[in-house]
């Protein structure tokens, strides 16, 4: 590509002159190197009429206006940049001299503290997150692209790119990625596979971070440049980068990826797809992810377009949003996390799926701690979207058990007497109790048992050792395949809880007490094993328990065996 076609002048190489005396300040800009005749691109050219005082592109400072600039940032009050070369050969002492100034960062950008959501996700002030601030840092660098042009490591075409990318205006720069996108999406991307330090690979990934979020249609220059090198698309050049040692690399392709990905008029696929969403699931259920905000950013995005939903969902991404929700504290990321699963609960199918994951458990511990309005709001629309949206209603119903069982609806009386600037919360907090209170009202003491047993958090309510309810409903615990007991049996094998423990060994003696037949059963889908395994439990109530389970199992008259035992703990002899 010939800079002279984009509208772009280049500064020629100075040396040192034998004037001492009189001095101008001047970018370096080494010779120009010959293309590769294989290359499929226009190598970038030379103009012929360059000339460093083009008032054109860039700043134009005199030599006593530069004293008071301060380096690198333009600012005023500090000495010169250290990184300028001083070329001794101007007459005029007051003749314009050129300042190297990072004028591909936007003072206002935030791209890596918002990603605008189409007016859902505008509360402000954002949270400054350490993917920010180390952003920030690496804009700030200075890069010697010199060193690397001399040393063979980048051609003259890589560091043309770079220097006017960095040092002419914005009018410049757009004119540049916007006519001649696919170019420099090559170059930088080959700097970055040339060089193997960190930090100029940082440094430019940054830059096309920040590139994307100025203009998302620049996008198309990397499809562009993909497809032409072999047939792919251009989130596909980011992929390596997943690989790399250093994180703020990683995270900073990730951002890029999610860009390409729903900024496109083409959707990601396949494998691609598949190895994209399984590395945001490690990144953001990760302790040892420091820049796990940014990764949430990144899933916020996937998870708005219906088809990246379906495939998360089918990846068991629920259980690792609701996982790294349990591990982390501050409101930013638990917020985001929150957003991710209101987005997914817009898909009636995957709403359907909460009630497989304890996903209102989980969400009603948060809204009951919470302390900030953004949280509590998405929460609200969260819950709200899971009694709306399902399909069938007795689904829907589900939900709403688990949430009384939840204890949501203390929550929700406390909300309602909280003032909010959002009349939307308040809304939807009618809304909510409206529904829950009218449900509560009709709901069986057997209802209640099962909400309880399906949200997995049993706890010593008084239904468990409730005679009449046990006499009544136990029969029911066959049905659907003995679906109840299947859950209990369940819990004694993945459940770290003692109280839990405790109270499903419990009822699984009680199934056998009042259904003498339940006991094949119990022992044909494990119960027994799994009950006897608790008699070495460190807990003390979880061992009694369990010993009642299985001297239940054991004895066939259960009215004597319970005779015994009050008897035995009142300290009374034999009969």
């Amino acid at each position: 590509m010939n800079v002279a076609l984009a509208g772009v002048k280049l500064p020629p190489k100075r040396q040192l002159s034998a004037n001492k005396d009189k001095r101008k300040i001047a970018v370096t800009s080494p010779a120009t190197s010959t293309p590769s005749p294989s290359s499929p691109f226009t190598p970038f050219g030379k103009s012929p009429e360059r000339n460093v005082t083009d008032k054109r592109v860039g700043f134009d400072f005199s030599k006593k206006e530069l004293e008071q600039i301060s380096p690198g940032s333009g600012r005023v009050g500090s000495p010169p940049p250290a990184d300028l070369h001083i070329v001794d050969d101007v007459d005029d002492a007051n003749a314009p001299v050129r300042v190297k100034t990072e004028t591909w960062i936007r003072p206002t950008l935030q791209a890596d503290t918002e990603i605008q959501l189409d007016g859902i996700d505008e509360e402000a002030p954002m949270a400054i997150s350490p993917m920010a601030i180390k952003a920030a840092e690496v804009r700030r660098s200075s890069i010697n692209w010199s060193v690397y042009l001399q040393s063979q490591i980048i051609t003259q075409d890589h560091y043309d790119c770079i220097f006017i990318l960095e040092s002419y205006g914005k009018q410049k720069r757009d004119h540049l990625l916007n006519h001649h996108g696919a170019q420099c999406a090559r170059l930088l991307l080959e700097m970055t596979w040339s060089i193997s330090k960190p930090s100029p690979v940082q440094y430019i990934l940054t830059m096309i971070d920040d590139f994307l979020q100025e203009d998302r249609n620049r996008g198309n220059a990397f499809h562009q440049y993909a497809s032409a090198k072999d047939g792919s698309k251009g989130w596909a050049l980011f992929f390596p980068f997943l690989n790399r040692d250093d994180p703020f690399i990683v995270q900073q392709a990730a951002r890029i990826i999610a860009k390409l990905a729903c900024w496109s008029s083409e959707l990601m696929q396949g494998a691609e797809l598949q190895i994209y969403l399984v590395f945001l699931k490690d990144q953001i259920r990760s302790g040892a992810n420091d820049f796990r905000q940014s990764t949430a950013r990144c899933l916020q995005m996937i998870v708005r377009v219906a088809e990246y939903r379906v495939a998360f969902t089918n990846l068991d991404g629920i259980s690792s949003i609701l996982t790294a929700l349990k591990q982390v504290n501050n409101f930013q990321i638990q917020y985001q996390l929150i957003f991710c699963l209101w987005c997914l609960t817009f898909d009636p199918d995957i709403a359907a799926k909460f009630q497989n994951y304890n996903a209102i458990q989980v969400l009603a511990s948060v809204l009951a701690e919470s302390q900030k309005d953004k949280v509590t709001r998405i929460i609200i629309a969260t819950l709200r979207n899971l009694l709306e949206n399902p399909i069938e209603d007795a689904l829907a119903q589900e939900h709403a058990l688990t949430m009384i069982h939840s204890r949501i609806l203390n929550t929700l009386k406390f909300l309602s007497t909280k003032k909010f600037e959002d009349n939307d919360i308040l809304e939807d907090i009618q809304y909510l109790t409206d529904e829950l209170e009218s449900i509560a009202v009709n709901i069986s003491t057997y209802d209640q048992y099962v909400s309880e047993l399906k949200s997995g958090a049993l706890e010593w309510s008084p239904v468990h050792k409730n005679e009449p309810f046990w006499r009544e409903n136990v029969t029911l615990f066959n049905d659907s395949n003995y679906e109840l007991v299947k859950i209990l049996v369940r819990l004694l094998e993945v459940s770290t809880d003692p109280m839990v423990l405790a109270v499903a060994v419990h009822d699984i003696g009680q199934y056998m007490r009042y259904y003498p037949p339940g006991k094949k059963v119990v022992e044909r889908l494990g119960g027994k094993d799994r009950a006897m395994s608790m008699l070495t439990h460190p807990d003390a109530n979880v061992r009694y328990q369990a010993l009642l389970a299985v001297q239940k199992m054991m004895v066939q008259n259960w009215e004597f065996l319970g005779r015994r035992i009050e008897r035995e703990q009142e300290g009374g002899p034999d009969d």
